[in-house]
């Protein structure tokens, strides 16, 4: 993320693919993406922010909180409250 996806011309690597490469990015931003589109699993990655949310469709809120986030703070624990 920090080589590939730059604010300069050149700054995105490749074809955009419709979109997919700069969705990959956001939600790696956001410490997760969809290894495949067609299944339900994701990568776990680290996140870029400290706090984050989606509005999902069924009205609830996926956040994610990254305490101390930081490039050279790039471990992360998963917390998962059902």
């Amino acid at each position: 993320m920090d080589t590939e996806y730059l604010d300069a011309p050149g700054g995105l690597s490749g074809n955009d693919d419709a979109g997919q490469m700069s969705a990959w990015y956001v939600f790696s931003a956001l410490g997760f993406y969809s290894v495949c589109p067609e299944t339900p699993y994701y990568a776990i990655g680290s996140p870029v922010f400290e706090k984050s949310s989606i509005q999902l469709e069924n009205g609830k809120t996926f956040t994610v909180i990254a305490r101390n986030a930081s490039s050279q703070n790039i471990y992360i624990y998963i917390y998962i409250y059902i």
